[in-house]
Order: structure tokens, then C-alpha cells, then sequence
């Protein structure tokens, strides 16, 4: 794991001297997941952020043994979104490393990249989550402090995965499991091995079979090993009776290393609340050691709080966590566009890191969207306002809503933004239009009434978004679903 301190460093410095620490290589692994085709989708940002026109994609498909199958490449030349099917494009492929060169400076080493797995009534997206790391000095910062891997719901209603890569070597070690649930903490461990370039998908049920409770609900905690030369987190998935799955990326457990922001200003999030879905956040113990008490506003349109309630507090380290299902009791459902989580310290100490997860749903498999608060001490560029931008996904058997939430910090609600949305598709740059949003509202936006798709007979296409304000703090989510199954997938803007 990075320091929190040091990426916030980073950022500042880049803006200040922009010929140093280029980065000319970005890049990501895809792993194969059985019962699914793999496809990555990605708005060429790399031109409609950066005006980069120079920019080739690099895809090398490996078998089970480490071994180059095959490998193809692509110019990235056009304002347009670029899909690669790689299931399709290659065969036999177990895992793929995906880079992106250029003489010009790409500023991140991680794309802007959805990875979506598509099976039989679903499709499940996650962000970009590991790579190979460019060399030994980025190794010398990424992997300097070693943490634990979190936020694995686990349930008797649905079986959890995970898939593990290696990178640069073969791996002989063994993973660590802490399960948490009903107050009880059960652990256990695995040896395996595995080739280089290598995923492997484990089974949770199959590896703590020692968990006898019935209708128990929890989180699971893992311990990788350490690996040179890369950035790996875990994939975790839940998958439904049916063979369908919603996956999304682990994330650090800091419990155990201590950062803090200088002072104990709060840490907030906006987050859209989408009428007629299950609005549910988890929160887990695994910010630097702290206690905090988290709350839940309620806005409607105008921007304003309809409601307000805590959450509790909680600690860290601690086997206890907080699942909660949105409180609207009291309030009119369709009044509420949006609500906010806040966390403040009961100790006086504000981790860096308050992470959380938001969950939405319909019924069936649910997105889970890995987030963080917000706090003042992280940098914004006072010289620009906000460009986010991320995938929709839409079609005979799919539907998105779009939510872009107006400010991150109570700090920004004060303003009206003007924001600017353009959709792109595989042809280009098809409609543009221009919102006005109250701070602290989300305007959620049905994108089956928004873009006309019905030229289309495919089940489903990928559209992207970018999102443009003169202010700062305009984030965006999207949540898709199978018009049939209702299994929901989603992620947060770049």
C-alpha cells in the first residue's frame, strides 16, 4: 500500500513540475472468471482528457503456465470508445496483461479501464485493480507498507470468490482468512502454488468449512503474499444461485498502520439515492486504529437536509461493523434524491483512509462500489474545476441509471453547478448537454430515456460519459441491471 500522505503528495507535485516522474507505460491484469466472457471497455481519455494522440494498446493474452499465447496491438487514435472482447479475441487465455505506451507522459500508471465480465443474465464491472509495476523504484513506494485485503461480505444466500493473480513470479506460499460474523472470528490458512501471470479463482465456502452457523451474515479478511514488481489486489465475487455474479476489487485494511490528517475535520461523501433500489452502506473496522461516528443525511432537490441520523460509532481494530439499509422513515421516498455519509472522530484522530462500501439493488445480486470519504486536507487543484468520466451500459437486456452528485465536502453544497455531459460510442461523441444541479442533490438520470439505442439488437453496448464543471467536488456513479434478472452491477466515476 501506498501512504495516503504520499499520493496526496504526488498529486501537488505534479501540478507544480510537470516533467517530473513522467509515466509512459499504464497498464492492467484481467483475469478469466468460468461461466463468463471477459470484455474491457475504455473511453480513449487518454485524447478527450489529455489530447495524448499518440497512444498504442498492447494486449498479451498467457495460458495457465505463464506462457505468451498471443498478443495483438492497437492504435488508440480517436475520440471514441474502444472495446476489446478478449474471451473472443483470444483463446484459452487464463489471464491478460493489458499496457498502453506513449512518448508523451500518461500522468497515471493505472488506465482508465472497465473490466466487465458477461455471462447469461449478467454483467459485472470492476475498475482497473492490479498491474505489473513499471520498475523497482515504483515498487520502492506502492508496495512499501504491507496490509491485509478487506471488505469481503460474506452470507449464506450467496457464495463468495475470490480470485488471486501472481505477476512477474511463480508463487509458493500460502493465503490467511479471518472470517467475522455473529461476533465470532474464525481463521484459517491455505497453501498453493501458482505459475507466473497466473488467476486463480478460490471458493470461500470450500476453504472455511469449519464455519458451521446458520443464517450468519460477515466480512471476510485475507492475507496475500507479497509479490516484487507488483500491484495486486484481490477480485471478489458473489455469486447467485443462478451461476451469476457481481464482483468488485478488495481493499486495504490500514488497522494496523497509523496515518492521520493533521486536525479532526470531518470526512464526508455524497452518494445518489435511487428510488425503488435497495440504498444500503457497509462499513467495516479497518481504518488506522480510531473511533468514529459515522451519520447519514438525507437531501432532496433543492440540496437541502430532510433528515439526519447516526449510524454509530465504531473502532478500529474491532470485530464489530455496521451494514445498514438507508433509513427514509419519516420522509417521503420520492423527496430524496441523495444522501451523505460523515464520519467524525471521537478520539481525535481522522484516518486518511474511510473506506466503505455503497451497495444498490433490485432485488437480486446487488453492485457493491468501493468509495472513500472525502476530507479537506486532500488536494484540489485550485486552477481547475472537475472532469470525471466513467462507462454506461445499455441495451436490449440492460438499462443504466447515471447519477452525478453535486459536491463532495458540506463545504460544496453551498453552489449551483453547471455541469456539461457528453456520451461517446464506438463511432464517437453522439450527444452533448448541459444540466443544472443544486449542491448537495444528484440528478439520476435514466439513461434507456436519455440516449436512443434502439437502432441496436445486441444485448447490451457500452457507451461512456464525461462530466465537466468549473467547480470542484462533481463525482458520478452508475448503476446498470439485467432487464430480466434484475442482477445489478455499478461503479464510481474515474
Amino acid at each position: 500500500m501506498k501512504p495516503y500522505k504520499i499520493v496526496n503528495s504526488d498529486r501537488k507535485n505534479k501540478v507544480k513540475i510537470i516533467d517530473k516522474n513522467t509515466v509512459h507505460r499504464s497498464s492492467l491484469l484481467v483475469s478469466e472468471i468460468p461461466q463468463s466472457n471477459v470484455e474491457i471497455s475504455m473511453l480513449n481519455h487518454f485524447l478527450v482528457k489529455r489530447n495524448i494522440k499518440n497512444v498504442t494498446c498492447k494486449i498479451t493474452a498467457i495460458d495457465s503456465n505463464g506462457n505468451i499465447l498471443d498478443n495483438k496491438s492497437f492504435e488508440l487514435d480517436k475520440p471514441q470508445v474502444y472495446v476489446f472482447s478478449l474471451s473472443k479475441i483470444f483463446q484459452n487465455g487464463n489471464t491478460y496483461n493489458v499496457e498502453f505506451f506513449s512518448s508523451y507522459d500518461l500522468f497515471v500508471p493505472f488506465p482508465a479501464v472497465i473490466i466487465n465480465y458477461v455471462g447469461k443474465n449478467f454483467i459485472s464491472q470492476v475498475h482497473a485493480y492490479n498491474r505489473i509495476l513499471n520498475d523497482v523504484f515504483e515498487n520502492d513506494v506502492v508496495n512499501k507498507v504491507k496490509v491485509d485485503e478487506c471488505c469481503i461480505d460474506l452470507n449464506n444466500f450467496e457464495e463468495t470468490f475470490f480470485i488471486l493473480c501472481s505477476g512477474n513470479n511463480e508463487l509458493d506460499d500460502e493465503i490467511k482468512l479471518k472470517a467475522t460474523t455473529q461476533g465470532v472470528v474464525f481463521t484459517d490458512s491455505h497453501k498453493f502454488s501458482m505459475k507466473r501471470f497466473h488467476s486463480r479463482k478460490f471458493d470461500v465456502s470450500s476453504m472455511l468449512n469449519n464455519i458451521k452457523i446458520n443464517n450468519w451474515d460477515g466480512h471476510l479478511t485475507i492475507s496475500q503474499p507479497y509479490q516484487e514488481l507488483f500491484y495486486g489486489r484481490l477480485l471478489i465475487g458473489q455469486r447467485y444461485k443462478d451461476g451469476a455474479f457481481s464482483a468488485n476489487h478488495s481493499y486495504y485494511d490500514s488497522s494496523r498502520t497509523e496515518e492521520y490528517w493533521e486536525g479532526s475535520k470531518i470526512s464526508y461523501r455524497l452518494y445518489p439515492y435511487l428510488n425503488g433500489f435497495e440504498n444500503r452502506v457497509n462499513i467495516y473496522p479497518i481504518c488506522s486504529p480510531s473511533n468514529l461516528e459515522y451519520f447519514i443525511d438525507l437531501f432532496n432537490n433543492e440540496g437541502s437536509i430532510i433528515k439526519s441520523y447516526s449510524l454509530g460509532n465504531l473502532i478500529s481494530p474491532s470485530d464489530k461493523f455496521i451494514k445498514h439499509l438507508v433509513n427514509i422513515e419519516g420522509v417521503k421516498e420520492n423527496d430524496i434524491v441523495s444522501f451523505g455519509l460523515k464520519a467524525i472522530t471521537l478520539d481525535g484522530k481522522m484516518p486518511t483512509r474511510v473506506t466503505h462500501q455503497t451497495v444498490y439493488g433490485k432485488g437480486k445480486i446487488k453492485c457493491s462500489i468501493n468509495s472513500s470519504l472525502h476530507n479537506e486536507n486532500i488536494f484540489r487543484n485550485p486552477k481547475y474545476g472537475t472532469f470525471t468520466w466513467g462507462e454506461i451500459i445499455l441495451g436490449n437486456e440492460y438499462n443504466t441509471i447515471l447519477s452525478l452528485s453535486a459536491g463532495l465536502l458540506p463545504s460544496d453544497f453551498q453552489s449551483k453547478y453547471d455541469v456539461e455531459l457528453s456520451i461517446f460510442s464506438i463511432n464517437g461523441l453522439i450527444i452533448e448537454k448541459k444540466f443544472i444541479i443544486n449542491g448537495g442533490s444528484c440528478l439520476n438520470l435514466d439513461m434507456n430515456e436519455f440516449i436512443d439505442n434502439s437502432a441496436s439488437n445486441n444485448s447490451h453496448n457500452y457507451y461512456w460519459y464525461t462530466a465537466v464543471s468549473k467547480l470542484q467536488g462533481l463525482t458520478a456513479y452508475t448503476i446498470s441491471w439485467n432487464i430480466k434478472s434484475n442482477h445489478c452491477s455499478g461503479e464510481h466515476s474515474f
